[in-house]
């Protein structure tokens, strides 16, 4: 009798360390961020840059901003940034990450056949460099994929700022009433990280303009 009990409760020790130790990797985001999903709250002071990982959901410190390890990047006034075109030339991060508009609001909506790239990419679109005339100058000036709608003074050279072109994008903002009010779109975006192989859903649920901070606060899911 002693012997069966002995062999009874090991069997239960290895039947719940199974079961336990499964329930614990399947909790959070595995190695390839499936499952990842939370919501990004950031205040960003007047000279300051936020970067975040959405496979993480935490902020990208350090000589790590120089990585393809932040997706999405915050700054005042106005800025969402993605580790992709002249953004990631500028931090020497190599991020390839890429921007596409689904043309949805409804952020339970937008599924992973949205996301499904067929080989055509002139639907998505990278953080870029654009001159055009301004204030008596030629202006370069680095335009934010997630930011810019209807600047119809073009995008040309230095040389010839005027040749025809606008960019013409989704603008997670629009203008309110008052000169300080800049109320959100709830435009969901897909936006592939900076490692150029994930891919989330993000939407800014909301946005506060301040004399000297914005706050942002977004929502995230990834979708691979």
């Amino acid at each position: 009798m002693k012997r069966v009990s002995t062999v009874f409760i090991c069997l239960l020790s290895v039947f719940a360390a199974i079961f336990f130790g499964g329930c614990d990797n399947n909790q959070g985001s595995d190695d390839n961020g499936q499952g990842s999903e939370g919501t990004i709250t950031v205040t960003v002071n007047e000279g300051e840059k936020f970067y975040y990982s959405l496979t993480t959901g935490e902020q990208v410190t350090g000589d790590s901003i120089n990585t393809k390890e932040w997706d999405i990047g915050f700054q005042r006034p106005r800025t969402i940034l993605t580790n992709s075109g002249i953004t990631a030339t500028t931090l020497n991060s190599g991020g390839t990450g890429e921007v596409w508009y689904t043309e949805k609001t409804d952020f339970d909506a937008v599924v992973l056949s949205d996301a499904v790239k067929t080989g055509d990419l002139s639907g998505y679109f990278t953080d870029t460099s654009k001159w055009f005339y301004s204030m008596s100058s030629n202006q370069n000036i680095t335009y934010n994929v997630i930011n810019y709608v209807g600047y119809a003074t073009g995008s040309g050279t230095e040389a010839d700022p005027f040749k025809t072109a606008q960019y013409n994008q989704k603008q997670f903002y629009k203008r309110g009433e008052a000169t300080s009010s800049y109320p959100v779109t709830n435009v969901v975006y897909i936006v592939q990280h900076g490692d150029g192989v994930h891919i989330s859903k993000i939407q800014v649920s909301s946005y506060e303009y301040g004399t000297g901070s914005d706050t942002y606060v977004v929502t995230y899911k990834t979708l691979d």
